[in-house]
């Protein structure tokens, strides 16, 4: 049997049995280690394969860069003639600038005269909107004056039978001996300046009032000041009152309330316009 004491020994067992050597690397190195040889060796064959596509993408490189050496030396030849071009382009273009200078001095005096023409549009456009104005306010006189000549024909229209008129008079003492809490003084003037209240019996010879809005076209301010003022009539008189419109054309906007019934419409003939 032999006896191992010192290194010495386990050295010279080695040497005298070399098969040894490789069981005691097995016991004594893990896996890893054992098969880091292995590794190193696949590793430098991929390492040399990736040197490979390396050098011949170089390569491919360097015949891409040759080819655009070459493209260089066409552009540069091509440039030489484009500022062969741009030269004479700057030669047309300084006879453009003095042509455009030329231009705009024709340009600025253009804008002079548009400059005065648009102050002569301005105090044109003023005159028509002021003669508009005018031919309104007329048109609206002269519905006004036709539904006041006999107001009878709305009473008729709406199944009651007209009274009289009241002055404006007649609704400042209404005003003023009523309970006004509340109301607007803005609201309770225009109800004073009305176009025109009536007062009227329905069928059982009750009194009732009628207020009533007159303009040339009727729209969505003459109903809601007829309904307002009906309103007030009522609240002032204790009595029943009801609104109406009246006018040649009326606003397509208040349809729903003409034709539900909520505000009588009074159409006047378009004749009353022509003027003898």
């Amino acid at each position: 049997m032999t006896t191992i004491n010192t290194i010495e020994d386990l050295i010279r067992l080695l040497d005298e049995n070399p098969e040894w050597i490789e069981a005691l690397r097995k016991r004594l190195l893990t896996r890893d280690l054992l098969e880091l040889p292995a590794k190193f060796d696949r590793f430098v064959e991929e390492t040399n394969a990736r040197f490979d596509r390396v050098e011949a993408s170089i390569g491919e490189l360097r015949a891409d860069v040759s080819g655009l050496q070459t493209d260089v030396s066409g552009l540069r030849a091509e440039g030489k003639g484009m500022r062969d071009d741009i030269r004479g382009l700057q030669a047309d273009g300084k006879e453009m600038q003095e042509d455009i200078k030329g231009l705009r001095d024709d340009v600025g005096r253009l804008q002079d005269n548009v400059g005065e023409l648009q102050a002569d549009g301005k105090g044109m456009r003023d005159d028509i909107r002021s003669l508009r104005a005018e031919v309104g306010t007329l048109k609206g006189w002269r519905a006004w004056d036709f539904v006041r000549e006999d107001p009878s024909d709305i009473a008729e229209e709406m199944g009651l039978t007209y009274v009289k008129s009241l002055r404006r008079s007649d609704l400042t003492r209404l005003v003023r001996f009523s309970d006004i809490f509340g109301i607007e003084p803005s609201d309770l003037q225009s109800f004073r300046l009305a176009d025109l209240i009536m007062e009227a019996t329905d069928q059982a010879g009750e009194t009732c009032y009628i207020a009533v809005e007159i303009s040339f076209t009727v729209d969505e301010r003459d109903t809601d000041r007829a309904i307002r003022n009906s309103a007030f009539l009522t609240r002032f008189t204790g009595q029943p009152s009801y609104p109406a419109v009246s006018g040649i054309y009326r606003d397509n906007r208040i349809d729903a309330l003409t034709e539900s019934g909520e505000v009588f419409w009074y159409q006047l003939p378009r004749e009353i316009m022509v003027m003898e």
